[in-house]
């Protein structure tokens, strides 16, 4: 009787080892790091979050020109369109999912950012200049254009790709204008405050 335990025992823990070891080795083979779809989907992904970063730096560069009879003036950089996302083919699911998460929020997020400009713009906003449609319009493309561009070296280094040529003009341009309309902010809420 003992020795028929013994095997039953024995008999459950191999069927147990061996379906975790069956389970580990799909779930590695799905997620692992040099997956070649994995690499491919990041690669795609990456240029089209930086295309989507430079074309951020593009409308925060952006201070409009007068135009017409009164001199006001109107922005010359058209927004950028939100990122077609169907232009990436292949398993999303081997991607993380944090990643997954912040790639899909960015959408969503330019939604709001149009909001907060329409916003500024309708109610906020004030001829000939518009400074601070032009204001809210830099600050919100200056979040979305960095927040791209992290998004994409946190995957240029997930996968070990070749640094970008985005830190030589696209970064800075952005980071300077957030930060002076931060500071142009914090300003106008300190007098508020006096």
């Amino acid at each position: 009787m003992e020795l028929w335990v013994g095997s039953m025992i024995g008999g459950a823990i191999g069927a147990v080892i061996g379906h975790g070891a069956n389970h580990f080795i799909g779930w590695f083979k799905e997620n692992r790091q040099s997956s070649p779809e994995r690499k491919f989907i990041c690669a795609e992904l990456v240029f089209l979050l930086e295309n989507y970063a430079v074309k951020c730096a593009e409308v925060v560069q952006d201070d409009g020109e007068p135009n017409g009879d009164q001199g006001e003036y109107e922005s010359i950089t058209k927004l950028p369109d939100k990122i077609d996302y169907s232009l990436v083919k292949g398993n999303w699911k081997s991607l993380k999912s944090k990643t997954m998460y912040e790639i899909c929020s960015l959408p969503m997020k330019q939604n709001e950012a149009i909001k907060s400009i329409n916003f500024v713009a309708e109610y906020m906003s004030s001829p000939p200049d518009h400074r601070e449609y032009f204001d809210e319009r830099q600050y919100q493309f200056s979040l979305l254009g960095l927040k791209a561009a992290e998004i994409a070296s946190g995957i240029r280094k997930e996968n070990g790709f070749p640094a970008t040529e985005l830190a030589k003009w696209v970064l800075p341009a952005l980071e300077e204008k957030l930060q002076k309309i931060k500071d142009k902010r914090l300003k106008y809420q300190d007098e508020e405050d006096l």
